[in-house]
C-alpha cells in the first residue's frame, strides 16, 4: 500500500442506527404523553372531548412522522454512504458527491422534525 487511507463503513453503520433509535424514543415519548396526559380530566362536554381526542391524534401524527422519518433517514445513510466510500476507495474524486449524496438522505431526518414542529405549534 502506499500509504493510502482505507475507509470503512462502521462509523457510518454506527450514526444511522444511532439516528434510528432516538427517532423511535422520541416517537415513544410522544405515544406515551399523548395517552397520559390530561386522560382523567376530560369533561363530559362534547367540544372539550374533540378538542383533547384532536390533540392525542396531532400527537399521535407527530410521533408517526418523526419516527418514519428518522428510520427513512438512517435506512437512506446506511445505504448511501456505505455505497460512496466504497466509491471514494476505488476513486477519491468521487468522494464530494458521496457526501452530498449522504447528506440529502440525512435531510430528510430534519424534515421530519420540522413536520413535527408544525404539527404540534398548531
Amino acid at each position: 500500500m502506499t500509504g493510502r487511507k482505507t475507509f470503512n463503513g462502521k462509523r457510518l453503520m454506527i450514526f444511522a442506527t444511532v439516528l434510528m433509535i432516538l427517532g423511535f424514543l422520541i416517537s415513544v415519548t410522544l405515544l406515551t404523553h399523548a395517552l397520559n396526559a390530561d386522560t382523567l380530566n376530560v369533561n363530559t362536554n362534547s367540544t372539550s372531548e374533540t378538542v383533547n381526542s384532536g390533540k392525542y391524534i396531532a400527537i399521535l401524527g407527530a410521533a408517526i412522522a418523526f419516527g418514519l422519518a428518522s428510520l427513512g433517514a438512517g435506512i437512506g445513510i446506511a445505504m448511501a454512504g456505505s455505497s460512496a466510500l466504497s466509491a471514494a476507495a476505488e476513486n477519491p474524486e468521487l468522494r464530494t458527491f458521496g457526501l452530498i449524496i449522504t447528506a440529502l438522505a440525512e435531510a430528510l431526518a430534519i424534515y421530519g422534525l420540522l413536520v413535527v414542529i408544525l404539527i404540534l405549534g398548531a
